[in-house]
């Protein structure tokens, strides 16, 4: 049998799918996967207004930590 491809949005924790009718007492596996919105208006200024809206942010333990985290890679090397 195909696959039945069913799109819907899940108002509770039930669901009603009539879709499935015939699989009823049957094994069947079940996927559900959450659909992500489509990206609306520009994402750049998005990105732009989220680093401009940024607080309490350390860019020097950014640097340091990243610093700290190449020298260790090699480690395991040596």
């Amino acid at each position: 049998m195909a696959p039945i491809r069913i799109r819907t949005k899940v108002e509770s924790d039930t669901l009603v799918l009539p879709e499935l009718k015939l699989l009823v007492g049957k094994m069947v596996e079940i996927q559900v996967s959450e659909e992500l919105e489509p990206c609306v208006g520009d994402p750049w200024a998005d990105a732009e207004r989220a680093v401009r809206e940024l607080s309490d942010y350390d860019f020097d333990a950014s640097t340091v930590q990243r610093e700290t985290d190449r020298r260790q890679s090699q480690d395991h090397l040596a």
